[in-house]
């Protein structure tokens, strides 16, 4: 890969490989876990990763031509109008889905706590059983 900044080639800055976006975050590792256990703590990390609704600023498609720029025109100034409130929605949605995911996290950890207890008192009791 080759990076180049006002002109200048600035690629051996960038190190022998670049650093490269995150690829545990796919859904497709959801396929890979063998357990049960391992399916689910694969789940709880990505829905901590992703449980944010993007605002990022995006470019609105158009057709070519001048209905298309005058659509174009009408949709930035409806976005404009609408974007105060699309923020505000969003921010409650952000905060849901991070409240969600810590509730989810908390209740897989109870329960992973909860069969770590269960199977000791069962090893307990089989020992004692075994003791008779």
């Amino acid at each position: 890969m080759k990076l180049t900044i006002n002109g200048a080639d600035r690629s051996g800055e960038l190190g022998a490989t670049p650093p490269q976006p995150e690829v545990a975050a796919s859904a497709r590792r959801l396929q890979q876990p063998a357990d049960e256990a391992a399916y689910l703590d694969e789940l709880i990390r990505q829905l901590q990763q992703r449980n944010v609704v993007n605002l990022e600023p995006f470019q609105i498609p158009r057709r070519s031509g001048w209905l298309g720029a005058l659509t174009a025109k009408v949709r930035t100034k409806l976005w404009r109008l609408l974007r105060y409130q699309h923020e505000h929605v969003t921010a409650q949605q952000n905060d849901i889905n991070q409240l969600l995911a810590a509730a989810l996290e908390f209740e897989h950890r109870a329960h992973q706590r909860e069969v770590a207890a269960l199977t000791k008192r069962i090893e307990e009791l089989e020992r004692k059983l075994a003791a008779r």
